[in-house]
C-alpha cells in the first residue's frame, strides 16, 4: 500500500514518472491496486494516458 499512497502523492504533485513507477510497484503487489487507480480521482488527469492505462489494466 505504500507505493500506492506514493502515486497518489506523485499525482498531486504533477510527477508522470513518479506515478508509473510506483503504481507499477503497487501492481505488482497487489492486482487490485490497478483496478483501484483506474477509478481513483487522485489519478483522474492520468487516466487518458497510455502508459497509465497500460499499468492499469
Amino acid at each position: 500500500m505504500t507505493s500506492y499512497l506514493g502515486a497518489i502523492v506523485a499525482a498531486r504533485t504533477n510527477d508522470k514518472d513518479g506515478v508509473y513507477t510506483n503504481l507499477k510497484s503497487a501492481v505488482s503487489k497487489s492486482s487490485t491496486c490497478g483496478s483501484k487507480a483506474a477509478k481513483d480521482l487522485e489519478f483522474s488527469k492520468f487516466w487518458s494516458d497510455a502508459t497509465f492505462q497500460s499499468i492499469v489494466k
